[in-house]
């Protein structure tokens, strides 16, 4: 009983840790960092430094956290085999690969010189930082993810101060994450891996690329908004849209390292319990309508405050874009369970089905209501994932009860 009770205070406090982790630089950035770059900046160069942003975040999450979940997945295999290897292999041909995707996603933006190459730099960086934190995962030290969040924030301070002597915003998350590197690298032995392949690639790399296609149609349900916002109506409702969004992403977004902690510890699990996965969806949907209030009770002041130049225009779209943030939190909180448990192939028969819903009913709706109507079909496209993983995560639980 009491080594229970101890397990439980440990994935608490492990929980606790991660999500502080996530809220510290998370809450630098959205309430201090950008808001000061807005004003530096117009509302149309604003929106598309957030397009830009939206779109390094969907490669780089995409490719480098695929890897760090597969790392996690896969690790207790390598070791009970004695392999070591193929992980250097894969990093190296994501970071080649991002840099690629980088150059042709920017290219439509017709960006200075000086400007495409600070962002090739941020999505190289990136990737690998997305990958190599899986160092402290492995271990389940998220002390260290604190820590080493802590020290990139400091660096996004540093990149600030080059951000207001040379109006270069890239600077902000080049030095945030280059610190983040170096407290990495310092602290763990994972870069000095060998750069070899093992008769386990074939497998690893197959389902690396599953997941790499599920999350990057995960990452594009999460971050197209702004990139078919901007084509549609410009950088100022970019601006808009994204300040109406602040509240409820910063809520979703500091919750969703419950994934990460929960993976870890499913990881090392054969079976799945019916009464583990309704706590977790029952504890994350309370915490879902307490932050819907929260968000609706702050979001009207503190808009005035950070955008006084939109916040009257945000307004009105916060309820139904905070909506959308909370059950994509919650949904996300069941993605560990259906990656764990249930085939690779559902990653992205799912994400597939509301990418096309979502871009069909937020386009149409656009068409009709405008970026109320665009708001409303993301919401629907997102109701229809969490119908989704919900059916998915009871089966897999009752299948691994059963058995």
């Amino acid at each position: 009983m009491r080594m229970q009770i101890k397990k439980y205070k440990k994935i608490v406090l492990d929980v606790i840790l991660n999500v502080t982790a996530t809220a510290i630089p998370l809450i630098i950035l959205q309430l201090i960092v950008l808001p000061l770059i807005a004003t530096k900046i117009n509302n149309e160069l604003y929106g598309l430094a957030l397009t830009l942003i939206s779109t390094i975040t969907i490669i780089a999450s995409s490719l480098g956290n695929a890897l760090n979940n597969i790392r996690l997945i896969k690790n207790e295999l390598y070791e009970q085999e004695g392999f070591q290897g193929d992980f250097p292999v894969l990093l190296l041909g994501e970071l080649a690969v991002s840099c690629i995707v980088l150059i042709i996603s920017i290219s439509q933006y017709k960006l200075e010189y000086a400007d495409s190459i600070l962002l090739i730099i941020l999505t190289f960086i990136w990737t690998a930082r997305e990958y190599l934190i899986v160092t402290f995962r492995l271990e389940l030290n998220f002390k260290g993810i604190v820590v080493n969040n802590i020290i990139m924030v400091a660096g996004y301070i540093v990149g600030l101060m080059l951000y207001c002597l040379t109006l270069q915003w890239q600077y902000v998350y080049i030095i945030g994450i280059l610190f983040s590197l170096i407290y990495i690298i310092k602290r763990s032995n994972i870069l000095k891996e060998k750069i070899t392949i093992t008769p386990l690639f074939r497998t690893t790399l197959s389902e690396l690329l599953f997941l790499i296609f599920a999350s990057l149609i995960n990452n594009l349900l999460n971050y197209a908004d702004r990139i078919i916002i901007y084509p549609l109506l410009g950088g100022t409702a970019v601006s808009i849209y994204y300040a109406s969004t602040l509240f409820g992403k910063i809520v979703s977004t500091a919750i969703s390292p419950l994934n990460s902690v929960a993976l870890s510890y499913l990881a090392k699990k054969n079976t799945l319990k019916k009464e583990l996965f309704t706590k977790t969806l029952g504890f994350s949907a309370i915490v879902a309508v307490l932050g819907y209030m929260i968000c609706r009770v702050i979001a009207q002041p503190l808009l005035h405050i950070l955008y006084p130049d939109w916040a009257f225009q945000s307004i009105k779209y916060v309820p139904i874009t905070t909506w959308i943030a909370m059950i994509t939190m919650v949904t996300s909180v069941m993605s560990p369970f259906v990656l764990k448990f249930c085939s690779m192939k559902w990653q992205l028969v799912i994400n597939i089905t509301v990418l096309i819903i979502y871009l069909s009913l937020s386009v149409i709706l656009y068409k009709f209501w405008g970026l109320m109507g665009f708001c409303v079909g993301i919401l629907i496209s997102n109701i229809v994932k969490f119908a989704i993983m919900f059916v998915l995560g009871m089966r897999a639980s009752k299948k691994y009860q059963e058995a």
